[in-house]
């Protein structure tokens, strides 16, 4: 089939696509949060905290722990990412079908957190009710409860690159920073604006 359409706007990759070369790190960990759309879905390019080691079957030995994470969770772990080195876990309804595409790990899936990289696809939330313009080197902070705008728990959102304050309930992630600039109208209540970006994330 021809290309009959040319888009004025073309998107740099998938959610947690790494989008330009440079350094990267990712760190595998077992999710131990539920996927609940709209809510705390485990989706990639949202942020995951540290909740502890996976507990041991009772009466095992273990030379090495493997480390849990929740969507949201307050202690920053990494950013749910890479895409293509999953399963295809299907959608979300029964019309979607087992082979349905998703976004979406389930419980219990071991995933790779990226806490380092030049560039790392995500989306970007708009929290407010009124329009903002983002800004190239903004801070990245995300979500630990749904917000009144609707923002899912994980959830990232750009802030202005000075020392203020993040918004009650986020979590700023150290050495984040937007790297793709954009305009975003505003959010209705519960039904948050968001689009496709590039953040970098250095140590």
């Amino acid at each position: 089939m021809l290309q009959t359409t040319v888009r004025r706007a073309l998107t740099s990759g998938f959610l947690g696509d790494l989008v330009e070369d440079g350094p990267r790190r990712a760190r595998p960990a077992r999710i131990a949060s539920p996927s609940i759309n709209g809510v705390s879905s485990n989706r990639l390019g949202r942020a995951f905290g540290y909740s502890g080691e996976v507990p041991l079957p009772a009466a095992a030995q273990g030379a090495a722990y493997e480390a849990q994470v929740i969507v949201g969770g307050p202690v920053f772990f990494g950013i749910l990412g890479n895409p293509y080195s999953y399963a295809l876990y299907g959608g979300n309804t029964v019309a979607e079908g087992a082979l349905g595409t998703s976004q979406d790990l389930p419980f219990g899936a071991l995933g790779e957190f990226f806490d380092m990289a030049t560039g790392l696809c995500v989306e970007i939330f708009n929290e407010k009710d009124t329009a903002i313009t983002n800004h190239f080197g903004d801070r990245v902070a995300y979500t630990t409860v749904v917000s009144p705008a609707g923002v899912p728990i994980g959830g990232l959102v750009a802030l202005p690159p000075d020392a203020s304050a993040p918004p009650a309930g986020y979590v700023v992630i150290p050495n984040a920073r937007l790297v793709r600039t954009f305009d975003m109208a505003a959010s209705p209540a519960g039904v948050p604006v968001s689009m496709l970006s590039v953040i970098q994330l250095t140590q």
